[in-house]
């Protein structure tokens, strides 16, 4: 069910609910679109009012991480569980593999989408994967790109280049597929399937302290996202409740 959520919308789903919705897409003819929300998108979005219009444009706005679940205890919205996507994405994927869906990995290093590519076959070899690319290509290339995407009569495209290049990039160029039934931003996904990141152990998943064990896995890259970002989450909020006054 969406809701109104700061400056932006969510979707108060469990993960039962999310992939019942999911299938409902495959058989359906509207092409569809799914995106994360966390705390980081979350700041980004309270700066980027074309990036808030487009996750407002997104079928599914899924909650993701401890961050979020804060914020919606200053509202009425109530988020029934973490959807965090690195767990849910597998899920879906199940889906797509029973109904033979043709799926597309766009994003990461070349070494990341040629493990995910491999990993996924090796876990669910029914999968049909009927391309990949990395996500470091020119202009001149995205054409290319897009041709071969829908030569391939891709159903289910997966984007993986952070955000908020992913939901970008996908509200830009999906009508552009015509045969594309679901596009996913997928966020760090490729990183862990391809085993290029390790994920954090069960318990300080369930206790929503996976960003800390990223941030201890890669502080040149993630310090700043993580340890800055929770002051600039913790001014948004603190911005939108003076307001709502």
């Amino acid at each position: 069910m969406r809701h109104q959520f700061y400056h932006t919308e969510i979707d108060s789903l469990t993960s039962g609910k999310s992939i019942a919705i999911f299938s409902e897409m495959i058989d359906g003819v509207k092409q569809c679109s799914i995106f994360f929300l966390n705390a980081n998108n979350f700041v980004t979005a309270s700066k980027n009012t074309q990036y808030s219009a487009i996750l407002k444009k997104a079928t599914l706005i899924l909650n993701d991480g401890i961050g979020l679940k804060i914020a919606s205890l200053f509202t009425k919205v109530l988020l029934k569980e973490n959807l965090n996507g690195t767990d849910l994405i597998p899920k879906f994927i199940e889906q797509a593999v029973t109904k033979k869906q043709r799926i597309y990995l766009l994003g990461g290093q070349q070494e990341t989408i040629e493990k995910t590519y491999k990993n996924l076959l090796a876990k669910y070899p029914a999968i049909i994967i009927c391309g990949f690319k990395n996500g470091y290509f020119s202009k001149e290339d995205e054409l290319q790109i897009i041709n071969e995407i829908n030569q391939q009569k891709t159903d289910i495209l997966l984007v993986g280049m952070g955000t908020p290049k992913q939901e970008e990039w996908i509200a830009q160029n999906k009508e552009l597929f015509p045969s594309v039934k679901i596009c996913i931003g997928v966020g760090g996904f490729f990183d862990f399937v391809s085993e290029t990141v390790k994920r954090a152990p069960v318990w300080m998943r369930k206790i929503g302290l996976e960003w800390l064990f990223r941030t201890i896995q890669e502080p040149n890259r993630l310090a700043k996202r993580y340890l800055v970002g929770i002051f600039e989450f913790g001014f948004c909020l603190i911005r939108f409740a003076i307001l709502r006054k």
